[in-house]
């Protein structure tokens, strides 16, 4: 009898898709961490919409003040109903706008922008437990990752689970992943977020919920900036992973820092003048809500 050859079932297709051309190397990037209920109902749906919504509104607020570029916000933060009136207050912002549950119930990422060409949302492809369901069905499915080709350099967005799974498929092929969540295991996602930046120069952006934290940003920086990092707070001690900044569970707010979009690694050997030093991520700061 022939042997049954395993199926891998993880496999994904990816789509490019050019929004615009890029005109930036430094990029201002910003990710958000809040603190939200949701309903044990599936679809989930937020409890204390109006709270929220002023949270997120003041988190644009902050970004706008400090003329960031794209910001990234927690899986199932956002509802349908709010995307049209942010968009067209914040139209200088790229919004990696959470994520909601459509009504053929998709768990969707909308990314508002003032890009010409339309941009498609990402779907999120992996559900957790809570939305596989064992016996009616909850969570339909994405079929494809895309890669959004901007303004800001090559990004894809991977909604929660889809993380760890999925990452592989862009080594070398995107600048920056952003992975809004809604995730209690912070620490699995942490070791994916290394060991992707290490092996593929490129900067990760997670985005989680208050009760969790975790909320982080992972970029190649020089090991000897790691102690400046502790002192100020924005890093564990002995953390020696490229996650150089991080919320810790039960506060809000958001980080923001500006990444080089063309060289996403350090200099080897380092140049003797530091003057002439290519740093991939500068100007990292952390704000309260």
């Amino acid at each position: 009898m022939p042997k049954t050859i395993p199926v891998n079932t993880n496999f994904m297709r990816t789509k490019n898709i050019f929004v615009s051309k890029s005109i930036k190397d430094i990029v201002r990037i910003a990710t958000v961490q809040l603190n939200f209920t949701l309903s044990s109902s599936f679809p989930p749906e937020i409890l204390d919409k109006i709270g929220v919504l002023d949270k997120i509104s003041r988190a644009l607020e902050k970004a706008n003040e400090n003329k960031v570029d794209i910001i990234c916000f927690p899986e199932l933060s956002f509802c349908q109903e709010w995307l049209p009136q942010i968009k067209e207050k914040y139209p200088d912002i790229t919004i990696i706008a959470g994520s909601y549950y459509s009504e053929t119930k998709n768990n969707v990422c909308q990314i508002l922008s003032n890009f010409k060409n339309y941009v498609s949302p990402q779907l999120k492809i992996k559900p957790s437990i809570f939305e596989q369901g064992e016996y009616t069905k909850k969570m339909a499915p994405g079929e494809l990752i895309n890669i959004y080709i901007s303004q800001y350099g090559k990004f894809a967005v991977l909604v929660c689970r889809d993380f760890p799974v999925y990452a592989s498929y862009l080594r070398d092929r995107t600048d920056i992943i952003f992975v809004p969540s809604y995730n209690k295991d912070i620490n699995r996602f942490y070791t994916a977020a290394h060991n992707h930046v290490e092996n593929s120069p490129s900067y990760i952006l997670i985005s989680n919920c208050s009760q969790y934290g975790g909320t982080s940003i992972f970029g190649i920086m020089h090991y000897a900036f790691f102690d400046e990092l502790v002192t100020i707070g924005y890093k564990r001690k002995d953390d020696k992973t490229y996650n150089l900044c991080e919320i810790r569970k039960g506060e809000e707010g958001l980080i923001f820092a500006d990444f080089n979009i063309v060289h996403k690694s350090i200099q080897t050997p380092t140049v003797s003048d530091p003057d002439y030093e290519i740093k991939p991520v500068i100007n990292i700061t952390r704000i309260p809500l």
